[in-house]
Parts: structure tokens; sequence; C-alpha cells
């Protein structure tokens, strides 16, 4: 006799284990996810709090060198100041910065312009004995890095010194193409604080350096030689044309220390022992960082009493580090706010000004020489 079998129990076996499996895979699946989540929420959350626990070091940092001059020196170990102050007393959330590193006598030192608002005062002091081959090189316009939202700027295409209006201040008329800002850099010389001094004895010189095509840069270094101070030579060298790249360009020469833009100046025969050498730096059409570097021959000269470069590691939970690095101003690097210079002229301004309540005596005064008084 033929049984004939009946298949619907292995058939419900069969759909049970598979419901089973897809089950198992979507439970695995979401857990796997949940984790995942959490732990990249736990480490966004240690690397926030090691970045707030580094940038409190360097507001440690800046209290400290301030309460305490004979901390303002490179320090070159990572143990932390300890704190002067006996009342204060941090809860411990398991946060710290383990490394506190301090440089005071950089050889370059950075800033921020903004046309008509913010402009860098600089006294250039170097911390050892200089010769007079001296130049002084100028950077501008940081590099834009891959990913990054900041707006892609552009060198100007010719060789052209004349600047066009801001709202044209484009690549052939190109909105999606801006141009870099133009930076103002001025050099002043004058004598350390004399008894007297005359007039002559104070030294000027500007240059607006126009942002050109590496390509067409053709003008050279600046020429601020302290031999070459004729009116001329002040007016030809008032425009000079730098090398500029495109900021996101990939093939922009180290050289450029992460700048798009650079220009050197030659400020041979400037005497630092006898003199104080400041430099004023501006921008035109655009807010820019820029940077500044003097050399010796081809040595880099560190400076003293501009800037403290502080560098802070900070630490939360056992093993999550961020680090943070900022460039504070001494007393030699003053930040001025307002607007620019009016009136840029080679061969001097002279201005004589009487105060009184009779309007009759405010007269032109036709004696007056710019070149003499």
């Amino acid at each position: 006799m033929n049984k004939k079998l009946d298949q619907r129990g292995a058939v419900a076996i069969i759909s049970v284990v598979i419901f089973a499996t897809i089950i198992s895979v979507l439970i695995t699946a979401y857990l796997r996810s949940a984790v995942v989540s959490q732990q990249q929420s736990t480490n966004y959350d240690l690397s926030t709090r090691a970045f707030y626990s580094a940038e409190s070091g360097v507001q440690d940092t800046i209290r400290e060198i301030r309460l305490d001059s004979s901390k303002l020196a490179d320090k070159n170990t990572c143990s932390p100041f300890s704190n002067s102050n006996p009342d204060f007393n941090a809860p411990d959330f398991g946060l710290s910065y383990n490394c506190q590193l301090i440089t005071i006598t950089p050889t370059k030192l950075t800033g921020e312009v903004i046309p008509n608002k913010q402009y860098a005062m600089i006294r250039l002091e170097p911390n050892a004995p200089v010769v007079s081959d001296l130049k002084l090189v100028a950077r501008w316009s940081e590099q834009v890095q891959a990913g990054s939202t900041e707006p892609v700027l552009f060198p100007r295409g010719g060789a052209s010194k004349q600047f066009k209006p801001f709202s044209n201040w484009l690549v052939g008329g190109n909105p999606s193409k801006p141009i870099h800002p133009p930076l103002e850099v001025t050099v002043i010389d004058h004598p350390i604080e004399p008894d007297s001094f005359a007039r002559s004895d104070i030294n000027q010189r500007k240059v607006f350096l126009n942002p050109t095509k590496a390509s067409n840069d053709n003008d050279g270094e600046v020429n601020f030689k302290k031999s070459d101070n004729d009116v001329s030579t002040q007016q030809d060298q008032l425009f000079n044309n730098s090398k500029c790249y495109e900021s996101n360009e990939a093939s922009i020469p180290p050289e450029m220390d992460s700048y798009s833009c650079m220009e050197t100046i030659d400020i041979k025969g400037y005497l630092f022992t006898d003199s104080a050498i400041y430099v004023r730096v501006g921008s035109i059409y655009g807010a820019t960082n820029f940077s500044l570097e003097l050399i010796d021959g081809v040595n880099p000269v560190s400076l003293k009493n501009s800037q403290a470069l502080i560098d802070i590691t900070g630490k939360a939970g056992d093993r999550t580090y961020r680090r943070v690095q900022q460039a504070v101003p001494l007393s030699n690097f003053q930040i001025q706010y307002g607007p620019g210079a009016a009136i840029v002229a080679g061969e001097g301004i002279c201005k004589q000004l009487v105060l009184g309540n009779d309007t009759s005596v405010f007269t032109s005064n036709t004696g007056c020489n710019p070149l003499t008084d």
C-alpha cells in the first residue's frame, strides 16, 4: 500500500527558519548600527571635550604670561604651568591638557587685515644682531583645501596695475572668479627715541601688491633699499605685480607656505640697532590672512616681542587628544581699527593746522613745502 507523504509540516518548518533568519539579520544590523552610532557619538563628544580642554589651555597660558613676565619665554617642555591662582580649584571631569608649548621668538608673524577696518602695525625687532642684507617676505590669501566651503580666489590674468572698481574685481567679469585682495605694505624707519631728529631722518616706503598670475609676474622683488630712496624710485615702486596662484591649485610651490600670493621686499641698509623698523599691513577689496618673514641673507630671523605661538594638546578620556595652536600678539604687534590713510604720496605731504575762534585764521600757507618742511 502506497502512503502519500504530507509535506505541509516541512514547508512550515522551512518558512519558520527563513523568517527567523531574516529577523536575526535585521536585528543584528539594527544592533550594529546602534553600536556604531553610539560609538560615533561618544567619539564626537570626547573630541569636542578635548578641543575645549585645549582651548582652556590656550587661555590659561595667555593669563599666566600676562600675570608673570618670567613665563614669557620659549617653553619646549610639555608640562603645563602650575596654576598661579591658589583659589582656583577646577572640578575633575576627566579633562586636561597634557602638553603646553610656547614660542616667543617666531620667524613668521601672522595676522588678518580687513579693508578700512583692521590694520596690523608691527615692529620688527630681531632677537639677535643681523647684517644689512635683509629682505621681507610677505605672503597672503590662504590656500583653499579640498572639501572647504571657502570661495576659491584667482590671480589677475594680465599685468595691468590699474585697479578696477570693487564690483568688477573679477577675472573677465565672471562673478564665480573673484580676485585675490591686493596687499598694502608700508615700511617705516625712524630713530630710536633720540633727543631730537629732523623729518629727513624718518623714512617711509609704501607698496600695493598687485595679485598677478605667477606666469605674468615680471616686476621682480620690491626695491625698498635704503640707498634708493629718491622720489622717482618711490613712485615707481608704489604698485608692484606679485606672484599669485588660484587658491585651490594643486601645483602651488611649497615656498608659498600655505598661502596663494607672495612678494619679497628688499630692505637692505635698514639698521635695527639705530632705528625702529615698523611694517604696516592692510588690504584692499577683501579681508585676508597674511604672513611676514624677515630674511637675513638666506636665513630666517627670529623676532622678539611680536607674537607668542601657543601650542596646546588637550585630552579627554583615556585616548582622545586635540591639538590647538594660536598666535597671541605681544607689545610689538598692534591691531589698528578704522579707515586707512586717505592720501598716499611718495614725495610727502605738508599739513599746517591752526586752532582758534576766528575763522579768518584758517588760510592757506603758501610757504609749506612737503619736501623740506
